[in-house]
């Protein structure tokens, strides 16, 4: 019988989201804070003798298949292992696309790993990373999982101790935004490695979170996220969603990523309320759902008989 494995692939959400500027190469140098959520898609990879990538996807419309991320990691791991072997995959899909979740780019780091593992292909987590870095900025973040530190154009990771587990509700209004479209709609300014003044504000922000986090006290007057200022002003239901919630008792409202997801801290009566509050008024859909620190994101693979690259 074939190689086989069933795996998770979780979602993120980011704690804070600083735009430093546009880079020489036309991308955007940002300081982050990833961390892991336990909503999550599927996957499932099976081994195939001939050379031949297949790709199944089930539940939510990821967009055409032959765009999907999942089929470009295989197809980017075998040839850079130079593979014979092939595989069938079937993508079960339930965290929303371009929704500042990174489900997309979780499917992918999954894929990665799961085809490391299957192709016996040796590499280390170091270049997975590599590879990954290539089909996406979030990538690499999800070969480590649980709090950390993203820079560079978010691909750049440094792992950051586990915090307190905290519940969280999410709030998708039923839109897509792609990440090019928010990072369109503002002139961020200019960036270069020398920028110094640039981004030594967003650095000490980025600190007093990180001693935070490592302190366990993180006060959600520390999150904030750049895109939330033009993505509120183009669309109104963002803000709409953003007042339920405030109006519930949330203690805090943040955008998912590049969105259009919004999180929301409060107590377990607040939550249910603000979801209540979202349904009623047909604002769109609600999970429920807790951070995953990196042991427990570790754990989770391992169960499913994942063996994390050294």
């Amino acid at each position: 019988m074939a190689a086989l494995l069933s795996l998770p692939s979780f979602a993120k959400v980011n704690w804070i989201l600083k735009i430093l500027g546009k880079r020489s190469d036309g991308f955007h140098e940002i300081l982050t804070l990833y961390q892991t959520v336990d909503l999550k898609d599927g996957l499932e990879l099976q081994v195939l003798d001939q050379p031949v990538i297949q790709l199944e996807v089930n539940g939510r419309s990821p967009g055409p298949v032959r765009e999907n991320l999942v089929l470009r990691a295989a197809s980017l791991l075998r040839e850079h292992v130079s593979g014979t072997k092939g595989v069938f995959i079937r993508l079960k899909k339930r965290v929303p696309m371009s929704a500042g979740l990174g489900g997309g780019s979780s499917n992918a780091a999954v894929t990665l790993m799961a085809l490391n593992q299957l192709w016996e292909a040796g590499l280390s987590l170091s270049q997975l990373a590599e590879l990954g870095g290539r089909l996406g900025s979030d990538v690499p973040f999800f070969l480590w999982g649980g709090s950390a530190l993203g820079e560079g154009r978010g691909e750049i990771i440094t792992p950051l101790p586990d915090n307190a587990e905290r519940e969280l509700l999410l709030v998708h209004p039923g839109m897509s935004i792609s990440t090019s479209e928010a990072y369109g709609l503002e002139m961020w300014g200019s960036w270069t490695p020398e920028a110094v003044l640039t981004s030594r504000g967003a650095a000490s922000k980025m600190q007093n979170f990180r001693e935070a986090v490592e302190n366990f006290k993180c006060s959600p007057a520390l999150l904030e996220n750049d895109f939330e200022t033009p993505l509120f002003k183009k669309y109104p239901l963002l803000q709409r969603v953003r007042q339920i919630l405030a109006e519930a008792g949330c203690e805090k409202i943040l955008l998912c990523g590049s969105g259009s997801t919004l999180l929301a801290i409060s107590s377990a009566e607040g939550r249910l309320r603000a979801a209540e509050a979202v349904e009623r008024n047909d604002l769109g859909r609600v999970f429920h759902c807790r951070t995953l620190g990196r042991n427990a994101y570790r754990r989770e693979f391992k169960r499913s008989g994942l063996k994390f690259p050294e």
